[in-house]
């Protein structure tokens, strides 16, 4: 029988009867709290009844990590001095005590499927999946590069190309608007042989870039993976040939240092599709990231199915719940022994 979530609860009984709670869940002092936050209980009613069985499972790994972030926001104000803790929601946790893997009880809440924007991944998120899942970075292969500035250096990229600006008098602007000294990319590794990062060509969609040079022309290379088909012209090819030219001119990396970025146009690379309830660009991104971070290129069979569209992208949110949920495990154990000292 297909559950209707097209409801929004508002008694305890009803929102107790959505959840198959395990014990813990069902004495979690917030559990009404989360539980109006869980957007995918505003959704329409699933058509496939094993994607609302997926969505619980996903929802309720929430509701058993929510302690932990009560526990953080205590621990944290124990050390602070003070003696209320802050918001628990919105209260960071660093997995693995990796100042560099960090996520919010409002991060994992965009995990839990709907029909909403509430679903699309945070940015940190996104990151912080990265970091998690793929393997360390290993001289010659693939560096991931952090978000950080990208996507503000990419935007004033769009705004000098629509300027007209030239090749001859970017560095010259860039130096003038700031961004000559804070590009992320002069921390390409010196021996990475390409670099993976997240880019957002609109404000409401992620896609993943693959950017490598050729050793016998030393011609730079653009690779787009994008879930929702193809994109061409230069309103793109040209900022992102701007972008990875300023990542590179000054970068430790000779091979990207002394690369003509100019000469090939980006190339759209077959990869898996989302449905198109467009919301799930952001855990697409992150999957295509993880299999270039291993070497591998992803899978390019492109589901023309919706369903199988839609499944393959709940399959994906709960393969990463459940990565999230066994570091936040270890997190919080490490968390009790460290304040119980």
């Amino acid at each position: 029988m297909t559950r209707n979530f097209g409801f929004i609860p508002t008694t305890q009984g009803e929102k107790k009867a959505i959840f198959r709670f395990s014990g813990s869940n069902s004495e979690n002092k917030h559990y009404s709290y989360i539980l109006d936050c869980l957007h995918f209980l505003r959704s329409k009613p699933w058509v496939n009844p094993d994607d609302s069985d997926i969505a619980t499972r996903i929802a309720n790994m929430v509701l058993e990590v929510v302690p932990y972030f009560q526990n953080q926001a205590d621990a944290a104000a124990l050390k602070k001095g003070k003696t209320e803790p802050e918001a628990f929601e919105t209260t960071t946790i660093n997995l693995g005590q990796n100042e560099r893997i960090e996520v919010t009880l409002t991060d994992l809440f965009s995990l839990v499927p709907s029909n909403s924007s509430n679903a699309w991944l945070t940015d940190r998120l996104m990151e912080s999946l990265i970091r998690l899942q793929a393997r360390p970075y290993q001289p010659g292969f693939v560096w991931f590069c952090s978000d950080g500035v990208l996507q503000t250096c990419m935007a004033a990229l769009t705004r000098l190309n629509d300027d007209g600006c030239t090749c001859v008098s970017f560095g010259h602007r860039l130096y003038e608007m700031w961004i000559d000294g804070i590009l992320p990319g002069r921390e390409i590794p010196a021996d990475a042989g390409s670099i993976v990062f997240f880019h957002q060509p609109t404000k409401d969609h992620w896609i993943t870039v693959l950017a490598y040079v050729d050793r016998a022309t030393m011609l730079g290379h653009i690779e787009l993976f994008n879930s929702l088909g193809e994109f061409c012209g230069d309103d793109l090819n040209i900022p992102l040939q701007y972008l990875l030219h300023c990542l590179s001119y000054r970068s430790r990396n000779l091979r990207f240092r002394g690369a003509n970025w100019f000469e090939v146009s980006a190339l759209n690379r077959r990869c898996p599709q989302q449905s198109s309830q467009n919301i799930d660009c952001g855990i697409f991104a992150v999957s295509a990231a993880e299999s270039l971070l291993q070497m591998e290129f992803p899978d390019e069979t492109i589901q023309r199915d919706e369903q199988a569209r839609i499944d393959h992208g709940l399959v994906l949110r709960e393969h990463y719940m459940i990565a999230l949920k066994e570091a936040l495990d270890e997190t919080d154990i490490a968390i009790q022994t460290i304040a119980s000292v």
